[in-house]
């Protein structure tokens, strides 16, 4: 539970929480992918592109969220779009971040 008299804003604590969960998701990701395919690649750089799949994601989530008009749609479509923007998005970055 957050303190009222807390000196770092909910807003904060709330992206520090989104992040430490999504990095911790990824990392089960990555793990799980190596598991699976291990002569897919070495498992640092496995680690790495996994995690800039979802930090890319989660900013693209993030920015999207603080849209008003696409605060205001229905839940199905609003996650449709951003999982439309944030799916290629994510999966560039991680590739870009691969090379």
């Amino acid at each position: 539970m957050i303190r009222v008299d807390s000196p770092i804003p909910a807003r904060w604590l709330g992206a520090v929480r989104l992040t430490a969960c999504a990095f911790l998701l990824c990392a089960i990701a990555a793990g799980l992918l190596f598991w699976a395919a291990p002569a897919l690649e070495t498992p640092a750089r496995l680690f790495v592109f996994v995690e800039c799949v979802g930090m890319v994601f989660i900013a693209c989530v993030a920015v999207l969220g603080r849209f008003g008009r696409l605060r205001r749609m229905q839940a199905l479509p609003r996650w449709l779009l951003t999982g439309a923007i944030a799916i290629p998005t994510g999966y560039f970055g991680g590739t870009w971040s691969r090379s």
